[in-house]
């Protein structure tokens, strides 16, 4: 099998492709640019919007909407729409935080929610790391 691109994402750090079966389009975020994209897979047509913080993750709600993960809240958003908080991720623990501030911080690089934990002797990080995602179209040889 041939893979071939079909479109060039150009991310910083692209996570949470996440495949829309009702529109036929992928949808994800790119953490550090702090937007999230849309692909239509019928015709490459590509939406963009801003976030007002950075994006962790995305997933779709049954009525076309879709749940955000930010850095510090998940909020309801319909695509070009205002995002509405519905939860404040943990208030109570102000290490927490998006990879990109742990990274400032440890000098480590990924992607996805991360706690620092500080300790007298050590510092350890927990984070689910993942690539930025590459849009590939597979063609069967003839």
């Amino acid at each position: 099998m041939e893979q071939k691109l079909v479109f060039d994402v150009e991310d910083i750090v692209g996570e949470s492709l996440t495949y829309d079966d009702r529109r036929d389009a992928l949808v994800w975020v790119d953490i550090v640019a702090k937007r999230i994209h849309r692909l239509w897979l019928a015709d490459l047509r590509h939406e963009l919007w801003p976030t007002p913080d950075f994006p962790t993750s995305i997933g779709l709600r049954a009525n076309g909407g879709a749940v955000v993960g930010l850095r510090d809240r998940v909020a309801l958003w319909d695509f070009g729409g205002e995002f509405r908080t519905l939860a404040v991720v943990e208030p109570d623990l102000p290490d927490n935080g998006s990879t990109k501030d742990a990274s400032a911080r440890t000098g480590r690089t990924g992607s996805g929610r991360c706690r620092i934990i500080s300790t007298p002797t050590a510092r350890r990080r927990r984070s689910t790391a993942t690539a930025a995602p590459s849009i590939v179209s597979t063609v069967r040889d003839a």
